[in-house]
């Protein structure tokens, strides 16, 4: 059972983590074809020596980063979004002086898709990913349809590589060599569902399912280490187990069991962090060494420790005491031991405390762009009698910070400002 502490996060970055391009062009519109086949002979795999990257649902560039607008237009579409590291603003990816981004005419609008929109950096390409939403096709038609579209950074050459078929859905995790995706496919026919584990060629659109998932056993991609996939599913007992695929052979190892005296885990980044009888473990996926990280206090029947976000050398554990209702979190650095209080969080539109969330790391530099509050905006929309009703909708605000004074707990924020 995933953890809350992974779950809650995880809902908190993704609010305010979805897809968008550079803002200094408007983005030309979609080609009209429908791109790359479904089917091929030959998987194209990453080679040997290629290293897999799991890809986040947020496109970070060293320029900025492209995200969407969580809340929708009148019509049901959302606004492409980037926010600029070095101006320290976010805006609509739309350079149309006086447009007002909520119609088919700015470049900045993606249309309805029923599913979720993804964001993905690989290298100085844009790809957007819709994931799909089967049960939206009787409403939106081929908008519910799964697809993946590619632009340049300023948002120009907008063009679809790749659609799918009616029934099917993508779901993360997202993983690239830098040249192919890899995600997993789920197609439902005939009362029928199979899962694959699919590579779509980036460039030219083409995929390949390269291996059927168990889908009775809840097998699935769910990262990836060095030239390997990460896949998880459950064993007779219930237990979760992670395997490890070598991308080129295709075969599969055991990395571990989740077993009842694990009581929460995390895996990120090619490492499992898990808690067994007081001590944080880090299982390194492409080595296998298991190491103890650092004793933790013993919890009262009423604690449950769970673990957050790791990078960089850090682990951020919340501690949820039941008989108080208050969670309080820590910082685990990884390299000492040493548990100092996490103390950057702010009040969400519903009252709850949150810590402050990483979006993402500026690449090539030791700064993390990160979810600091919320700002409530009035939304017109229509009541079950028809008429006409105000709604406030949560808007993330954004900020960027060192990644020491992040881990320090040190409130250093450089805000960005929105244009929107």
């Amino acid at each position: 059972m995933l953890n809350r502490g992974f779950c809650f996060l995880l809902c908190a970055a993704l609010l305010a983590a979805l897809s968008a391009c550079g803002a200094q062009e408007p983005a030309e519109s979609p080609a009209a074809s429908t791109g790359g086949s479904v089917a091929a002979s030959e998987p194209s795999r990453p080679a040997q020596s290629s290293s897999l990257r799991e890809l986040y649902m947020g496109a970070a560039t060293s320029e900025g980063y492209y995200f969407i607008d969580p809340i929708q237009n009148s019509d049901g579409s959302v606004t492409l979004m980037y926010l600029d590291f070095a101006k320290g603003v976010e805006l609509p990816l739309c350079s149309s002086p006086g447009c007002p981004h909520n119609g088919p005419e700015c470049p900045a609008n993606l249309p309805a898709s029923g599913g979720g929109y993804v964001p993905l950096a690989v290298g100085e390409q844009l790809v957007l990913v819709y994931t799909g939403a089967p049960s939206s096709s009787q409403d939106l038609g081929e908008g519910a349809l799964p697809r993946i579209e590619t632009m340049e950074p300023d948002g120009s050459g907008r063009t679809p590589i790749i659609r799918f078929e009616s029934g099917q859905e993508l779901f993360d995790p997202y993983i690239t060599d830098g040249q192919n995706l890899y995600c997993n496919l789920m197609t439902t026919k005939g009362g029928q569902t199979t899962k694959e584990l699919v590579c779509i060629d980036l460039t030219s659109g083409e995929m390949t399912a390269l291996c059927t998932l168990d889908d009775s056993v809840g097998e699935t991609l769910s990262g990836a280490c060095g030239e390997a996939f990460i896949l998880s599913s459950y064993n007779k007992q219930g237990q979760r187990v992670f395997l490890r695929m070598d991308a080129a052979s295709l075969q599969k190892e055991e990395l571990m069991t989740i077993s009842p005296d694990i009581s929460t885990y995390r895996l990120e980044n090619g490492q499992l962090y898990y808690i067994a009888q007081n001590q944080l473990h880090a299982l390194d996926c492409a080595s296998l060494d298991d190491t103890v990280v650092c004793e933790l206090d013993p919890l009262s029947e009423a604690q449950d420790a769970l673990l957050g976000s790791s990078r960089d050398g850090h682990v951020l554990m919340l501690l949820d005491d039941y008989e108080t209702g208050e969670t309080s979190y820590f910082v685990i650095d990884t390299a000492t031991g040493e548990q100092p209080p996490f103390t950057l969080a702010y009040s969400s539109a519903m009252g709850s405390q949150r810590p402050v969330v990483i979006l993402a790391k500026v690449p090539g530099q030791e700064v993390y762009l990160v979810e600091t509050g919320e700002t409530m905006v009035d939304v017109q929309t229509t009541g079950s009698d028809g008429t006409a009703v105000t709604v406030q909708i949560p808007r993330p605000m954004h900020a960027l910070i060192s990644v020491s004074d992040y881990w320090s707990s040190n409130s250093n924020y450089t805000k960005i400002q929105s244009d929107f």
